[in-house]
């Protein structure tokens, strides 16, 4: 008779297909590495992915308290919540990386730092989008009058960066 031993469930930091929990912990060294993650945002991240065809990096997710804190700029921290996350798209236009992200319902927020680079997504629970861009320090509205000044002509905008 064969050795009928149950499997154990391999542990695993996997929380979908292309994320895992260590994506998402608190970077501020102090807080012994905490996370919280919305599966909506996760959920977000999966369909922005397979719309860009790219890997998806998170430059930051969850932030704890204390992060938080010192981090005292933030009205409303999203990240605290578990349900914003900056990214990059490996050798993407980040402006191209926006217009994708607008495809995707669940980002209820979405901005792009121009000087950085990093994209802003988060499945705040409100009914309409916030978008906006930050340049220089400032923060600026996404609007329809200004999106072509910041944003330019969606079908000039080069997919992958050269």
């Amino acid at each position: 008779m064969r050795n009928m031993r149950k499997q154990q469930k391999r542990f695993t930091l996997k929380i979908s297909s292309h994320f895992s929990k260590r994506d998402f912990v608190c970077k501020c060294g102090k807080c012994d590495s905490a996370i919280r993650v919305s599966m909506g945002l996760v959920g977000g991240l999966e369909l922005l992915r397979a719309k860009v065809q790219n890997r998806i990096s998170i430059i930051r997710g969850y932030m704890c308290s204390d992060a938080v804190d010192a981090e005292r700029g933030l009205r409303r921290n999203y990240y605290a919540v578990g349900l914003a996350a900056d990214i990059t798209v490996e050798n993407m236009d980040p402006k191209a990386v926006f217009l994708f992200a607008e495809e995707v319902p669940e980002f209820k927020g979405i901005g792009i730092n121009m000087d950085t680079g990093v994209l802003h997504v988060d499945t705040r629970k409100e009914k309409e989008r916030v978008a906006w861009i930050e340049t220089r320090g400032q923060v600026v509205p996404l609007t329809e009058s200004n999106r072509h000044e910041y944003l330019g002509n969606p079908e000039t905008i080069a997919t992958p960066l050269s």
